[in-house]
């Protein structure tokens, strides 16, 4: 019989669920509590896509959760942002962004007060390909859920954060406290208007592309 624990720490065996707690160490307000690490899907499913992708939580103190229930009522930690604005970008030019507007998949989104979508999924890369022994795994809760302002992540265009596991925590507190507290400057005055402008400059950028290589279709299509 197999040994649980051990199996699932190579990311080769990680199933859709599986979960991870580890202990914050770093000196200070967040020191004792713990990171819930649970796998969910990749967001392309390709041979080259061997990275496991997960959510992470943050636990209100040292207690690890041990039901479906107490795992969902932690809070989880959004990783990066977009603004509502760029929601039709398309991921390639298979697809204009009003024919992505036409499927209606995107409806669902509802951006927070500053207009803002969040991404909550990352990847991680275990050395060798080992979790080590600081993770400890607690099971299988087989769930997923759409969060507050999440961005799906098989409809954005960006590419997934990439975290290693040696500066996991780090990151992790560091993205808590910019998104889910509010700290970073985003959320100033100049921060909006700085992201808004930028978003507004990235959507006329996309839509003077599609534009062009509507143009040079039908070049195309006339000559042939």
């Amino acid at each position: 019989m197999k040994n649980i624990d051990n199996y699932k720490r190579n990311i080769k065996n990680l199933e859709v669920g599986d979960t991870f707690a580890i202990k914050i160490k770093t000196e200070g307000q967040y020191f004792g509590r713990y990171l819930i690490l649970y796998k969910v899907e990749p967001t392309k499913k390709r041979a080259e896509d061997v990275l496991p992708m997960f959510k992470v939580k943050i636990t209100k103190d040292g207690k690890l959760p041990s039901t479906e229930k107490e795992l969902r009522e932690l809070e989880n930690i959004k990783t990066s942002f977009n603004h509502f604005l760029l929601r039709y970008v398309p991921i390639s030019d298979k697809e204009t962004m009003e024919e992505r507007k036409n499927k209606g998949e995107m409806e669902y989104l509802k951006p927070d007060e500053y207009d803002y979508l969040y991404f909550y999924y990352f990847k991680v890369n275990f050395k060798r390909g080992k979790i080590n022994d600081e993770y400890i795994y607690l099971g299988n809760f087989a769930y997923d859920e759409v969060l507050e302002n999440e961005i799906i992540k098989e409809y954005s265009y960006q590419g997934e954060w990439t975290f290693s596991s040696s500066d996991l925590v780090d990151k992790c507190l560091e993205r808590y406290e910019d998104f889910n507290l509010k700290k970073s400057r985003i959320y100033s005055k100049e921060g909006l208007e700085f992201v808004r402008k930028y978003a507004e400059g990235e959507l006329k950028i996309h839509q003077g592309a599609e534009k062009l290589l509507s143009e040079l279709r039908n070049q195309k299509n006339a000559n042939s």
